[in-house]
């Protein structure tokens, strides 16, 4: 019966990625990384609610789908905020950066990953997947073999980032889209970042994020998720962040609507003098699920964090 059920969970997992695309890396170390990534995706498998840390949220909506990873760029401008207040503003359709959509005003320090990758940025290579748990937890690891595009940006010393915009805008029907973003603030830099997700109609599909931040010493970031897509769509948001001394990490979450929606914000306050605040908010109808699972390491003493989620369904 075991033998049954292995070939059965192997069978779904193929079915489940044979329409994706891996991703193709531009450096050694990084196909170092992907090839790891393969090795742990082929003996994960998909959790089921006898797993701890799924034991509040099924997945069997979403892996019981057949995606694909093909980009389209067509897409509804009107659907995309204006924000007079926001400089920087990232857009990807369906998974694939849409440079015609996007404005960039602080070149220097932000990138979309597929060029900091080309240019073999020193900072990606040595901080890409070096704290995300690929190796344990499947969803991480299909995101790093197959991401499609994402963010990387990398704040200099006292370097204050202009406000910031990254919208993922789902368009066609069953797209699996991975994300991947990067972020490293320096010694006293400070930014304020917001994720958007939304579809246009009722567009289905998944977008399974990861996002990894590294905070030197003295450095502020004030992070928003916001995640109003279509109730047929899927969302996983994998965010890991390592705090130095003396840093400030503020997340605040919203969901409004979607039909899995699970965040998960692992934080580690890696020496003294870390504040960490994380927020977040749902209102709900229909069938929308939505679960945020949070993890604060506190490794060292005089460290602070706040923890405030309300739900209305």
């Amino acid at each position: 019966m075991h033998n049954i059920m292995a070939t059965l969970t192997q069978d779904k997992k193929t079915v489940f990625l044979e329409g994706l695309i891996p991703n193709q890396p531009v450096s050694q170390k990084e196909k170092n990384i992907i090839s790891d990534a393969e090795r742990h995706l082929a003996r994960l498998d998909f959790p089921s609610s006898k797993n701890e840390y799924w034991k509040y949220t099924g997945t069997r909506r979403i892996i019981n789908q057949k995606y694909s990873q093909t980009p389209d760029f067509k897409a509804n401008i009107s659907l995309l905020p204006v924000l007079d207040d926001c400089p920087n503003t990232l857009v990807f359709i369906n998974g694939y950066f849409s440079e015609e959509q996007s404005e960039i005003a602080d070149e220097a320090f932000i990138l979309p990953l597929s060029k900091a990758k080309s240019q073999n940025t020193k900072e990606f290579l040595d901080f890409f997947a070096r704290i995300n748990d690929y190796k344990n937890h499947i969803f991480s690891a299909i995101n790093t073999v197959y991401h499609t595009n994402g963010v990387f940006i990398n704040l200099p010393e006292d370097k204050q980032l202009q406000k910031t915009q990254i919208i993922f805008l789902n368009t066609t029907r069953q797209p699996l889209f991975n994300p991947r973003n990067l972020f490293i603030l320096h010694t006293g830099s400070s930014a304020d970042i917001s994720f958007l997700n939304i579809s246009d109609g009722e567009s289905g599909g998944f977008c399974n994020a990861v996002t990894e931040i590294y905070l030197k010493d003295n450095s502020r970031l004030n992070l928003q998720n916001i995640q109003n897509p279509s109730a047929s769509t899927h969302i996983i948001h994998t965010i890991d962040v390592n705090q130095e001394a003396h840093t400030h990490f503020k997340s605040f979450t919203a969901t409004f609507n979607g039909d899995i929606v699970r965040n998960n914000l692992n934080v580690h306050q890696l020496a003294s003098g870390c504040e960490t605040d994380l927020y977040g908010f749902a209102l709900l109808s229909g069938k929308t699920h939505a679960d945020n699972h949070t993890l604060i390491e506190h490794l060292h003493p005089h460290n602070n964090s706040n923890e405030w989620y309300k739900y209305v369904m």
